[in-house]
C-alpha cells in the first residue's frame, strides 16, 4: 500500500508539472519574465514588468506596453511559436541606458515563462541601409506559428528620434534563434516617384492625391518649364545630411514654416543638365507608410566661387546666401529605388 501511495504522489506531482507546462503564456506571465542583457544592463527577471536593481539615472528595461494598456495589443502577440501545440508569447521590450532609448527588442517566451530567444530590431535591415538609432514598434500580431511585426527607424541623414523608414517582417523561431523573412521597407521615394510620374503624364488629379492642397496643380504648371526634372530620378535626403548644398540649407533655414511646413525629408530633381538648377520636393510623413508632397521649390545655385548677395527670393526659387560648391550630380550617385524589397531569413 505504501508503494502505491508513493506512486500516486509521484504521479500527482508529474501531472501537476505537466499541466503547468501546457498552460498558455499570458500577458500576466510576461510581467515576471526573464529578459536578456541589453543596453548596458545585465540579464535578469522582470518584477511587475520592470527589471529591478538598475541604479537611478541609468535607464531601465521593461515591457514595451507597460503602463499603457492601449499599447498592449500591438506590443504583445500570443500563439504557438515553437510548434509544441501550446500557447507562447512574443512581446516588445523597451530598454534605455539613461534617457537614451535603444532599439526595441522582440522576445519570444514559452511556458514558465521561459525565454526562447530575442532579437533587436536594429539587426534587421535591408542591404544598403544602416541601423537607425531608434526602432519603434508600430504593430505586432501572431499568424501561423510566427509573428508579423512592423516598425519605424531613421534613415541616413535623419535627426535622432525622427524615424522615416517603415519596415515590416515576419519573425519565426527556428529551434535555435529568431529568424526573419518577408522584409519590406517604405520611404518617401515611392511617393516622390508617383508624384513625378503623375505630372509627367499630365494627370494633375492623381498628383493631387499624394500632395498637400494646391501643390499638385501649382507643380504641374511649374514643371512644364523644367523637362529635365520631369524625367529625373529623385535624390532624397534627410534634413541633417552633411551633403546637402548651401542652397538647400538656406531654403530650409530661412523659409517660413507657413511656406514649407512639417518637412521630414527633401527630394531633389535636377532641373538643368548641368545640375545648376533643381526642383526640391518637401516630403512629409503623414503616418505609417504614408507620405505627402508638402511643398516644392525651384532652387537656383550660383556657380562655384561666384559672388552673391544675401539670400533673397528670386521668382519661384531662391538665390543662395553663399556660393554652392556642389552640383546635384556631385550630391547624387543615383536615386534610391522604390523601397519595397524582400529579404530571406538569415
Amino acid at each position: 500500500m505504501r508503494d502505491i501511495e508513493l506512486t500516486n504522489e509521484a504521479t500527482g506531482e508529474i501531472s501537476a508539472n505537466n499541466i503547468g507546462s501546457r498552460q498558455p503564456v499570458t500577458a500576466t506571465d510576461s510581467l515576471s519574465a526573464p529578459v536578456p542583457a541589453s543596453c548596458n544592463h545585465l540579464a535578469g527577471t522582470l518584477v511587475n514588468g520592470q527589471l529591478p536593481g538598475i541604479p537611478q539615472n541609468q535607464g531601465n528595461m521593461q515591457l514595451g506596453w507597460l503602463g499603457d494598456p492601449s499599447s498592449q495589443h500591438p506590443g504583445l502577440a500570443l500563439g504557438d511559436l515553437n510548434g509544441d501545440g501550446h500557447g507562447d508569447a512574443a512581446t516588445v521590450l523597451d530598454c534605455n541606458a539613461g534617457g537614451v532609448s535603444w532599439p526595441a527588442i522582440i522576445a519570444f517566451y514559452t511556458a514558465g515563462p521561459k525565454l526562447l530567444g530575442s532579437v533587436g530590431l536594429d539587426s534587421i535591415n535591408l542591404s544598403g541601409h544602416s541601423p537607425g538609432e531608434n526602432d519603434l514598434v508600430n504593430k505586432m500580431s501572431y499568424s501561423n506559428g510566427a509573428v508579423d511585426v512592423s516598425w519605424v527607424t531613421e534613415q541616413d541623414g535623419d535627426a535622432a528620434a525622427t524615424p522615416t523608414l517603415a519596415y515590416s517582417a515576419t519573425l519565426r523561431w527556428n529551434g535555435r534563434s529568431i529568424g526573419y523573412s518577408n522584409l519590406t521597407a517604405t520611404t518617401e521615394v515611392g511617393t516622390a516617384l508617383q508624384f513625378r510620374a503623375d505630372l509627367r503624364r499630365g494627370d494633375t488629379s492623381a498628383a493631387a492625391t499624394v500632395a498637400a492642397p494646391g501643390v499638385g496643380a501649382d507643380a504641374a504648371n511649374q514643371f512644364q518649364s523644367y523637362p529635365n526634372a520631369m524625367n529625373a530620378a529623385p535624390d532624397c535626403r534627410g534634413l541633417i545630411d552633411l551633403n546637402l548644398s548651401a542652397s538647400i540649407r538656406d531654403l530650409l533655414d530661412t523659409t517660413p514654416t507657413t511656406e514649407i511646413p512639417d518637412t521630414s525629408r527633401v527630394c531633389l530633381l535636377p532641373a538643368a543638365a548641368d545640375g545648376a538648377n533643381y526642383v526640391v520636393l518637401g516630403m512629409t510623413s503623414t503616418g505609417f507608410r504614408q507620405w505627402q508632397v508638402a511643398w516644392f521649390r525651384v532652387v537656383r545655385s550660383p556657380a562655384p566661387g561666384s559672388q552673391v548677395r544675401p539670400g533673397r527670393w528670386v521668382g519661384d526659387g531662391m538665390e543662395s546666401a553663399e556660393a554652392c560648391p556642389y552640383s546635384l550630380a556631385s550630391l547624387s550617385s543615383g536615386a534610391d529605388a522604390l523601397f519595397s524589397a524582400q529579404s530571406d531569413s538569415r
